[in-house]
């Protein structure tokens, strides 16, 4: 039978470059004996669908618009894929499985999983990466955005990466000794990179994970973008207003990828309350696995702020939200705009139209007022 690992983030710990790399080298993995199923690049809609006592409130079906007999139908054919996937597998291959909400399993979700799939391979491993917090927490915060939350929301408390949590419950269905706990900064820190790294820890020969490079994803979003995309998500809830209308899609915050600024930050409460619950995971840590983890103060803001401004591409951004439709080429047109401008010779005519620009910009500043 073959082997299998399992990697399961954590998140914001390079998951996404590290599955498309692989899902990129599926065939020079498979020459080498080692199987990268295809099931999307990402694995989790898959498991977290099979083994979440709560897969009908996980965003990808929620978006998806899987509910009541269409979420049964995909969990079946998740399973079937899946059972073939571990039945038509070489005897002596290894299967590399990846899906970063696996890390939001408890113990019993841990449970059926292994019960699943460990009958059908000869040995089952998990591989996790954790990361220093405050960077991880403000990764996470920015994500969360993405995803459609509000940074003024009153439910939205700054994520927590809670390894403790996380890994307590994957050691009930698994003996630490076949768990690798690995430190995201030394994989950014290996001789190349990221995602050879940890192809590597998951059992990728050397020369062939070195040649999968670490191709960036998730670029960050600026205070400002943040800020921006904040009032999106509460004028048009993504939740409600997604695939099953016209107004909303998954894709929508990159748009606002391109709005310049100081990057977001986490205010100083929030700060504290990572360092402070950092602790118990620290211990965690340093007695189950002898990894430890520093936490790196950084720079901080005293609350984050709704008011934006200073942007020239502003008025364009906010036409598309009042519309209800969000696309990146609306923004990329805006700026085609602004740059044929500055290549005008008439001082006069960028003077009139720098004006308008300003006139546009209180306009915004005013209806950005109006929906937070």
């Amino acid at each position: 039978m073959p082997t299998v690992v399992f990697h399961l983030g954590l998140h914001k710990t390079g998951t996404t470059a590290f599955q498309k790399a692989m899902a990129s080298a599926r065939d020079r993995l498979t020459s080498q004996g080692i199987i990268y199923p295809k099931r999307r690049y990402n694995h989790s809609n898959d498991l977290y669908t099979m083994f979440a006592k709560k897969a009908d409130t996980f965003l990808p079906n929620v978006l998806a618009g899987r509910t009541g007999p269409g979420l049964e139908a995909y969990r079946a054919e998740c399973f079937d894929a899946w059972t073939e996937i571990f039945e038509t597998a070489p005897p002596e291959s290894q299967i590399i499985v990846s899906g970063e909400d696996l890390s939001r399993f408890d113990g019993e979700e841990w449970k059926a999983l292994v019960g699943f799939f460990g009958p059908r391979v000869s040995s089952l491993r998990a591989l996790a990466v954790v990361r220093e917090p405050i960077s991880w927490s403000t990764s996470s915060l920015q994500q969360a955005v993405k995803g459609g939350e509000s940074l003024w929301s009153p439910k939205l408390n700054v994520p927590l990466q809670l390894v403790k949590k996380r890994m307590g419950a994957l050691l009930e269905a698994l003996p630490a000794s076949d768990v690798t706990v690995l430190r995201y900064e030394d994989l950014v820190a290996s001789q190349h990179g990221l995602v050879p790294a940890l192809a590597e820890a998951a059992g990728v020969p050397a020369p062939l994970a070195a040649s999968l490079g670490s191709p960036q994803s998730n670029s960050a979003l600026s205070a400002a973008g943040a800020a921006l995309l904040s009032a999106v998500n509460e004028k048009l809830p993504l939740r409600e207003h997604g695939p099953g209308g016209t107004d909303r899609t998954q894709a929508d915050f990159k748009a606002f990828n391109a709005v310049e600024g100081p990057r977001l930050r986490l205010t100083k409460k929030q700060q504290r309350r990572v360092i402070n619950q950092w602790a118990q995971d620290q211990e965690f840590l340093q007695e189950t696995f002898g990894l430890t983890v520093t936490p790196e103060i950084a720079e901080t803001v005293e609350e984050h702020s709704p008011i934006v401004q200073g942007h020239d591409v502003l008025s364009a951004v906010a036409a598309q939200m009042v519309k209800g439709f969000l696309h990146e080429r609306a923004l990329r047109k805006a700026r085609h705009r602004i740059a044929a401008l500055e290549k005008g010779r008439d001082r006069q005519r960028l003077l009139m139209i720098a004006q308008a620009v300003g006139i546009a910009a209180l306009l915004v500043l005013l209806l950005l007022s109006w929906i937070t």
